[in-house]
């Protein structure tokens, strides 16, 4: 029982965190708990770049992987979903909590996920969790919800567990590193917004080269900012 206890002690401020996370996403999109909604344009001209696929489904009950009303034809994976095996899509939904798609679950998702870096770092839960507003109240992460950049930004928001799996291997917790890192790259992959994977890649590959040719300096620097 003083076991259990104790469990409960430590897990506290993060399940606070947690809580405080879902209720400042919903403070800063309060205007839906009153019936409004956020005009996202890309969100619109989406809904037009879909009609095609849409209409061809309503016409044949099936589904078109391919669409010629977009810059001379491409796949339709990549303008809107259709029915998905993947279970990374399945984790998405878990994680965001039932929370609204476009807007709260979002913000929710940048808070979360930073947070779990800032925890991998050595950081406590307070500290986590400001420096979490601080990443997802960028001004950047505001604009491109407000324009309707929804894979984009949930791309952005995973970022950060990728990143947090990655230095806990680094850092020898192979167990946890490994398990992190697979699963957070996973739910990434499955955003399908490529431009943000390859930025995501772009980093990792550049981690991996300097950790490979750090020299002393770099070593004792980075030992120093680990303790």
């Amino acid at each position: 029982m003083e076991n259990l206890k104790n469990y409960f002690q430590k897990a506290l401020p993060y399940f606070l965190a947690v809580i405080s996370f879902v209720v400042l996403s919903y403070i800063y999109f309060s205007p839906l708990l009153t019936g409004k909604d956020l005009a996202q344009m890309d969100q619109t001209h989406a809904k037009g770049m879909a009609k095609e696929m849409m209409d061809f489904k309503e016409q044949t009950g099936q589904d078109t992987q391919w669409t010629n009303s977009m810059f001379g034809g491409m796949p339709t994976y990549q303008i809107a979903s259709t029915v998905s095996y993947n279970i990374y899509q399945k984790v998405q939904k878990l994680l965001r909590l039932g929370l609204p798609f476009t807007t709260v679950s979002i913000l929710f998702i940048l808070l979360f996920g930073f947070y779990l870096l800032m925890i991998s770092l050595g950081f406590n839960s307070l500290q986590s969790a400001l420096g979490a507003i601080a990443f997802a109240f960028a001004s950047y992460n505001i604009i491109i919800i407000m324009a309707g950049h929804i894979t984009k930004v949930y791309a952005i928001a995973y970022m950060p567990p990728v990143i947090a799996g990655i230095l806990m291997t680094y850092r020898k917790k192979y167990l946890w590193g490994g398990i992190i890192t697979a699963f957070a790259l996973g739910v990434e992959i499955s955003t399908n917004h490529i431009q943000i994977i390859y930025y995501l890649a772009l980093m990792a590959v550049s981690y991996t080269h300097l950790r490979a040719h750090e020299t002393v300096l770099d070593l004792v620097c980075r030992l120093l900012l680990e303790k």
